[in-house]
């Protein structure tokens, strides 16, 4: 059931003369849930540093660091021969260190291997309060390297809130890449570095979402949630999005209360091996419903990424995938909007709006052989939000926010 409110309309185009000041942006673009296109203007957008990220940067900071990596052989789908798809049924994935992959990246830049490979976006560590970070390799090594505050929006965007900050890079050969059609639970601003990209985008209306089988509503701002996160969307609750904070804490406070009950029983205490299997039923009934797509970033992992825990990834070769409910298998309707990117253009792109990604290689002498783009992810305004006060009345995401900066602060 969809009540998404938002635009319909075709994103609109800036110019480095004509970029809009961030209350004019709040209003054409994040209030009304409009697509913008900002052409060439990444000094204008203080965001200048992003040209400056290479792969060679990337393994210099982070080539030790174990990444997942895409793979995928052109399709031999019908109508579509020469692209590989990294829709995640399509492909696999490798775990690597990021030296490994940069190898392979640039192996490809001279080489005629139709395989592609494709740093996507990769598993999202928690911290002993279950708040996810907001990136990790190599995001957070480049994050870091630039002085980069990231608790803080770029200043067209306001006081958008940053869920999550990714590097999208890839071979880039004789054959196009293309994503998949999907959507994203969060509000987007995609800069592209190197290479091509085209987006074929349309918004989350009732005509479309309510026949696709998996969802359960489609919210105001654009939000879509699925049968598989409905009890999940119920949990973080419409009206109290408290929840997720409120069942964060009981699973902290439970954890702790098993560990001294572990000890009892240790001692011989008979009665605590029923209040454990007491705890044990609680944190069994908050973990099934608390693993929030919406303040989880969409991760498939529900757990920290430990140095242990990547040793083991690292011993699997390679992983097949299904897809997840955000990918459709609709065909994509009449009308839809076509957006062609070049190195230095952005794309905002607000939650919810479907789209199907086309990469490839620059044009001519500027050809390096891959294409490469930085994604900031942001939480959706409230429909009650305004300028200033994105999130209206709820104070959630604010207050996630500043315990997120606390526990950096002590980490």
């Amino acid at each position: 059931m969809s009540s998404y409110t938002g635009s319909i309309e075709a994103p609109l185009t800036y110019e480095k003369s004509s970029v809009p000041s961030p209350k004019n942006f709040n209003i054409s673009h994040v209030a009304a849930r409009r697509p913008a296109v900002l052409r060439a203007c990444l000094a204008e957008l203080e965001l200048g540093f992003l040209e400056k990220i290479t792969p060679l940067l990337c393994n210099k900071l982070a080539g030790e660091n174990t990444v997942e990596i895409s793979i995928s052989a052109p399709s031999k789908k019908p109508g579509n021969p020469n692209s590989n798809s990294f829709r995640p049924s399509d492909s696999v994935l490798k775990t690597m260190k990021f030296e490994e992959f940069h190898n392979l990246l640039m192996a490809g830049n001279s080489s005629s291997e139709s395989t592609a490979y494709y740093l996507t976006t990769q598993q999202i560590p928690l911290s002993a309060t279950g708040r996810p970070a907001l990136s990790s390799a190599p995001c957070t090594q480049l994050l870091s390297h630039f002085k980069m505050n990231p608790y803080v929006a770029p200043p067209l965007l306001g006081d958008l809130i940053p869920v999550n900050y990714n590097l999208w890079l890839g071979t880039a050969q004789k054959t196009k890449t293309n994503s998949g059609l999907h959507h994203d639970y969060h509000d987007n601003l995609y800069v592209l570095l190197e290479g091509y990209k085209k987006f074929v985008i349309f918004p989350p209306t009732a005509s479309y979402c309510d026949g696709v089988d998996t969802i359960r509503r489609v919210h105001a701002n654009g939000r879509i949630v699925h049968k598989e996160q409905e009890e999940e969307d119920e949990w973080l609750g419409a009206i109290d999005e408290l929840g997720v904070r409120d069942g964060v804490r009981r699973l902290n406070e439970l954890d702790k209360a098993k560990e001294g009950i572990e000890k009892r029983i240790e001692e011989g205490d008979e009665e605590a091996e029923e209040e454990l299997d007491d705890i044990l039923d609680e944190i069994l009934m908050l973990e099934s419903g608390g693993g929030n797509e919406e303040y989880f970033s969409g991760d498939e992992d529900d757990g920290e990424e430990t140095e242990e825990r990547a040793e083991k990834r690292a011993k699997v070769e390679e992983k097949p995938r299904m897809d997840p409910p955000n990918f459709s298998t609709k065909p994509i309707p009449e009308g839809a909007f076509e957006i062609e990117l070049q190195a230095g253009d952005c794309l905002f792109l607000p939650a919810g709006w479907y789209h199907q990604v086309q990469s490839g290689a620059a044009e001519g002498k500027s050809n390096k052989g891959y294409h490469a783009a930085f994604n900031f992810w942001f939480h959706p305004p409230s429909s009650d939000g305004t300028f200033g006060n994105s999130y209206g009345t709820n104070g959630f995401w604010k207050e996630e926010m500043e315990a997120r900066i606390k526990e950096n602060e002590h980490a």
